[in-house]
């Protein structure tokens, strides 16, 4: 499997190419954490809706109230981790 510069692989894209015509929504999570998030998040499509999660919360509350009441196609976390944990925003699982 091919993979891009940000590390998604190529067939991922290709699916996200796929529901964006079908008209799916794809949420981006950003966390404030990584050097240049911003850079990060000029890159990705711009038909995607972002988080940004805030560095002094719990980033699961803020993932599951973003979530609430919407249906979303796919998620693409970018943040810290280290094996078996995620690093979202005050939070580390």
């Amino acid at each position: 499997m091919a993979v891009s510069s940000l590390g998604v692989s190529y067939s991922g894209l290709n699916q996200l190419n796929i529901a964006r015509q079908a008209n799916l929504r794809h949420l981006v999570i950003l966390d404030t954490g990584l050097a240049d998030y911003q850079k990060l998040q000029q890159g990705v499509s711009k038909e995607a809706d972002f988080l940004v999660l805030h560095p002094q919360q719990d980033g699961i509350e803020q993932i599951t109230a973003w979530l609430r009441g919407r249906q979303i196609h796919s998620l693409q976390i970018l943040t810290h981790g280290s094996p078996g944990g995620l690093q979202l925003g005050s939070v580390i699982k």
